[in-house]
């Protein structure tokens, strides 16, 4: 009788330790957005992703800390670093949140409110996008939503999506342990294979297409996400599109919901194109003569008010936000009766050359009415118009160019971070320096310049700067501790404000920068990412009514339209003045101004890679600084591209090759 000697039972693995698991954890979170843990996270936006895979939503404030503007990536170990400070969001925040825009406090907000905050806030949400929500919470379609139970929702949701990291990196490490060599054959072959792989199939992780993500990733549509946004409405609360562009608005403090789909977070191997996959639909182009630009005489406003015309003027911003994102103020204009109007846009800023920006007047249907991009010798962009009665919304836009050259050429000059605060008899002071820029900040907020920040400015300033909403409260502590005139803060009460706030840091200045930053200042105190201007509104038979949007409403800072209007405005107004061709299933629209050449390329068919070559173009510039343009368009989906003339005093000329 033979005997078997039995296999001992192997020993049970220890429990991971704490820091085992923290660890564990954001290597599962960082590897559902890059390659491998080696790689660094290459943009604030892949930042916030991770930090969302693993349960974080970090304010606005939280994140300038980690990503400055100064930063290129981030490392695996300061991603674990930044996990380790940053607690997980819990359901008592995000209700909090919502809690901001439940006016009657009867727990629930309504569907337009939702509909706004989502499609305008931060990396936005399309409509349809919002709708899919709505249909899965508003269940008794009353229109009202129980932001309780939404809150728990996405918190579930979160929960889901951390779960699938983990066992995303579970599967990658067994794979990896039982079969590397096979498997790193594999990796090769699948990067070439077309997205929608059956999950059944054998392949690696590093590889995996969306198909097979979603498959095994939480079905919910919902998904906690970026905080960075949420005073930028009277919401707190922000969203993030779907879309794999860089594009976000990092305006807030509070928690923030964003919905959200498998691609979201999908891993940046996902996101590669082969440059041999680009099939030829044909080529049309474009071309336009030589031209030379034409500078305005200038209307002066004692020319004007000698024709019997009332003026008015306000001040306004400006702001390059990431990702060659810019807002600024808009205003409301009024008039009861059909009107002449003539409006100039002036950079308060000593800039030789002109700033690349056109002046659009929207009605209350968001139709674009008017738009200019003329140029007068005083180097003011105007427009002319004449209106009917009714409710108007003059929306100043700028392409954002000449701010990214400036940052760049002033940001070579010098390194050295300036100094805010030094110790002075066992104090902190604020330095000469720092008062330098806080009179600047003053003077930009100052909004009627009048020479003081009143009430409804310094509310707009704090959330600007800090994300929170300023409360009667507060605002009352503001007036009992610094200088004021007829209940307005002087520059002197603006700097003992400053103080109080530097005491408050103890010569730690984080909080201070974060200020700086947000109105756009570098470390070496230059304003690289704010513009301001000052706009003069004509009216030829009554004194203009011109308010800025924003002051109707002290909780919200929406300093610009919504760019999904503004973009399909913008868009319908090209289609209908342009120049329009076809090719197969996209058809492009151009439409030539005096300064300025705007692009539209519309596919109505089937998803198809499309290639823009305007290097042709003589003295034409975009924001991309390579004027090939290659997209990816799906069914539906449009490109807007804007070009302006670089040099205002050269010719210009303007080439387009579609293919």
């Amino acid at each position: 009788m033979s005997s078997r000697r039995s296999r001992p039972a192997p020993a049970p693995r220890k429990p991971y330790s704490d820091d085992q698991n923290h660890i564990y954890e954001c290597k599962a979170a960082y590897l559902v957005i890059t390659d491998d843990i080696d790689d660094n996270l290459r943009s604030r936006k892949e930042l916030i992703q991770a930090l969302q895979q693993s349960g974080r939503n970090l304010t606005r404030r939280a994140l300038d800390k980690y990503w400055k503007h100064d930063t290129s990536s981030i490392s695996f170990e300061e991603f674990c670093k930044i996990c380790k400070n940053e607690k997980q969001t819990k359901e008592d925040d995000l209700i909090k949140a919502f809690k901001k825009i439940d006016i009657n406090g009867d727990g629930f907000i309504t569907n337009d409110e939702l509909y706004r905050v989502m499609t305008t806030r931060g990396e936005r949400m399309t409509r349809d996008e919002v709708q899919e929500i709505i249909d899965d919470v508003d269940t008794n379609r009353d229109g009202k939503l129980n932001y309780e139970e939404f809150s728990h929702m996405i918190l579930k949701t979160q929960q889901e999506s951390i779960e699938f990291a983990k066992a995303r990196l579970n599967k990658k490490e067994k794979r990896s342990k039982s079969s590397l060599s096979y498997s790193s054959k594999r990796d090769k072959e699948d990067n070439d294979k077309d997205l929608y792989l059956s999950a059944d199939e054998t392949k690696s992780d590093d590889s995996m297409r969306v198909s097979s993500d979603n498959e095994k990733r939480p079905a919910r549509k919902f998904q906690s996400r970026n905080s960075a946004a949420a005073a930028n409405d009277s919401s707190d609360l922000d969203v993030d599109d779907d879309d794999d562009d860089d594009d976000e608005d990092d305006d807030g403090d509070d928690i923030v919901i964003a919905g959200s789909s498998s691609k979201s977070t999908r891993h940046r191997s996902d996101r590669r194109e082969s440059s041999g996959d680009r099939k030829d639909y044909g080529v049309v182009k474009f071309s336009s003569s030589l031209k030379t630009p034409t500078l305005s005489k200038p209307k002066g406003s004692q020319e004007l008010e000698r024709r019997g015309w009332y003026g008015c003027n306000r001040k306004g911003l400006f702001f390059a936000e990431t990702n060659d994102v810019t807002t600024n103020h808009t205003y409301t204009f009024k008039t009861r009766e059909t009107t002449k109007v003539f409006i100039a846009l002036k950079s308060s800023l000593n800039w030789k050359d002109i700033i690349d920006t056109m002046l659009f007047i929207f009605d209350d249907r968001n139709h674009i009415v008017a738009c200019s991009d003329e140029h007068d010798e005083l180097g003011r962009i105007i427009l002319s118009a004449s209106l009917k009665p009714g409710v108007y919304t003059v929306v100043p836009h700028t392409f954002g160019y000449k701010f990214s050259k400036a940052e760049r050429k002033q940001t070579r000059r010098s390194s050295r971070q300036v100094d805010l605060v030094k110790l002075e008899r066992n104090a902190y002071r604020i330095t000469d320096e720092f008062k330098t820029a806080l009179s600047k900040i003053f003077e930009m907020n100052d909004l009627d310049s009048n020479g003081k920040m009143s009430k409804d400015e310094f509310f707009v300033y704090n959330i600007r700067t800090s994300g929170d909403i300023c409360r009667e409260e507060e605002w009352k502590v503001v007036e009992d501790n610094v200088t004021m005139e007829e209940n307005e803060i002087t520059r002197k009460g603006f700097f003992e404000l400053n103080q109080m706030e530097a005491d408050e840091c103890e010569g730690d200045t984080d909080d201070l920068w974060v200020t700086l930053n947000s109105m756009g200042f570098n470390k070496q105190l230059e304003l690289t990412k704010a513009h301001p201007f000052v706009l003069h509104v004509y009216q030829d038979n009554n004194k203009p009514t011109l308010t800025i949007n924003h002051f109707e409403d002290k909780k919200s800072v929406n300093v610009g339209m919504d760019p999904v209007i503004f973009d399909k405005a913008l868009s319908s107004y090209i289609r209908s003045k342009g120049q329009r061709k076809s090719l197969d299933d996209i058809t492009i629209y151009v439409m030539e101004k005096e300064f300025n050449v705007l692009v539209v390329a519309i596919n109505e068919g089937r998803k198809k890679k499309l290639n823009l070559d305007f290097n042709k173009s003589l003295n034409l510039a975009a924001i991309e600084e390579d004027l090939n343009f290659s997209l990816e368009l799906s069914n539906g989906e449009q490109k807007i591209i804007d070009l302006f003339v670089e040099n205002e005093r050269r010719k210009w000329e303007f080439h387009l090759s579609a293919e």
